[in-house]
């Protein structure tokens, strides 16, 4: 019995403390604290891959994703990085700056590469800010560079639709 409760609590902490390493690289909101709700989780220590799935829903400071899966691999030896993948059908995320300025995005698929500070939206990939929006197959964000990057895949086109504000 008391095997049980301490491999359970062993999972638990193992859990909190990989997505904790793997959030610390989320360095531009407000809050040390990640909920993470799913109607399935599981982990595998051996491989320190974390599974959520089914109406996955990640809050994280000022940052909101929602998708039909999350993937968290964490690789120790390279310089404790860590990778999250979210499926879904879209997969979306919400940034939100202030009352009036929210950032969203959704694919099918979003890659985050904590070393690189890169994110991936790969399949129908639409980000929108401040009435200004961005259409493509792949959308590729340098978190570091400010820079977006829009790739389309087989003649498909990338649509930018810009809001332009008068000046006084």
């Amino acid at each position: 019995m008391k095997f049980r409760i301490c491999n359970k609590l062993y999972i638990i902490i193992y859990i909190l403390i990989n997505i904790l390493i793997f959030l610390k690289n989320f360095t531009y909101a407000n809050s040390p604290i990640i909920e993470i709700h799913s109607e399935y989780q599981s982990i595998n220590k051996l491989t320190n891959v974390i599974h959520f799935t089914d109406n996955v829903i990640c809050k994280y400071k000022n940052i909101k994703l929602y998708a039909d899966k999350v993937i968290i691999t964490h690789n120790q030896k390279k310089y404790k990085s860590s990778i999250l993948t979210a499926y879904g059908h879209p997969a979306t995320i919400h940034y939100i700056q202030t009352s009036k300025n929210i950032t969203s995005a959704s694919a099918e698929v979003i890659f985050f590469d904590s070393i690189d500070n890169i994110i991936t939206f790969s399949g129908n990939a639409h980000i929108k800010y401040l009435g200004n929006s961005i259409y493509s197959d792949n959308i590729i964000y340098s978190i570091n560079q400010k820079k977006i990057q829009a790739i389309s895949n087989q003649n498909n086109q990338t649509t930018t639709i810009l809001s332009i504000y008068p000046t006084s």
